[in-house]
């Protein structure tokens, strides 16, 4: 077995084992509109949504002077694929905006939400 296969095989075991610890986050994708030249008409692709298990690794308040809320989150990277599809993320019903990526690699991403209270 290569170095990469017994890295996803301990990935995913790491992921059951922790339980209640990894949440359910749902993945919604942006909605995308082009032009078709033919037609003279606008096409807009419905988005769609991606559920993967996530892990909160931090969760902050911003300044005093703003009202925002800050998270990291830790997942599989094979779980959701490119992150650029992805327009928010929701978790226990919350909706959350991308921030910056703060570690993203062949097996796990690490990624900074944030949302306006």
């Amino acid at each position: 077995m290569s170095y990469a296969g017994m890295l996803d095989k301990n990935l995913v075991k790491a992921f059951k084992l922790i339980k209640d610890l990894a949440v359910t986050a749902v993945f919604v994708k942006k909605v995308s509109t082009s032009f078709d030249f033919e037609t003279g008409t606008v096409i807009t692709t419905d988005s769609g949504t991606t559920s993967a298990k996530v892990v909160i690794i931090d969760s902050t308040k911003a300044a005093k002077d703003r009202n925002t809320q800050q998270l990291q989150i830790m997942f599989k990277a094979e779980d959701v694929g490119d992150l650029v599809l992805y327009e928010t993320v929701t978790i226990d019903g919350v909706s959350w905006k991308f921030g910056k990526h703060i570690k993203s690699d062949r097996f796990i991403s690490v990624i900074e939400l944030f949302r306006e209270k």
